[in-house]
């Protein structure tokens, strides 16, 4: 579903990107610095339990494609794809390569 749209290397400072760009132009970018603290928390409510950024969420039409798309781009699962408290919807929830939360939400067909 999503493809690369280009990286960036920064080897003074360690960091290396990547942009993937979905079909109807949405571009998420991961971000890696070698010398960066991991922060890795085992769901969503650990993550809701520490003030500041805790992730961000975005709506995708095919969430198992999404999940494979991200996990191939260097995301990690925390944890698989399942349904919602809330009927009618499906979730899951990945890191980039420092910890970071995203989670991806979509309909459940009906």
């Amino acid at each position: 579903m999503y493809e690369e749209a280009g990286r960036i290397e920064l080897p003074e400072a360690q960091i290396r990107t990547v942009v993937l760009r979905s079909p109807f132009g949405l571009q998420i970018e991961l971000v890696e610095r070698a010398d960066s603290v991991t922060r890795y928390v085992a769901d969503a409510y650990e993550a809701a339990g520490v003030r500041g950024y805790s992730h961000w969420a975005l709506a995708v039409d095919d969430l198992e494609r999404s999940v494979d798309s991200l996990l191939a781009a260097g995301a990690a699962e925390v944890p698989a794809p399942a349904n919602t408290i809330r009927p009618g919807f499906r979730y899951a929830y990945l890191s980039d390569p420092e910890g970071n939360l995203i989670e991806l939400t979509q309909p459940s067909a009906t």
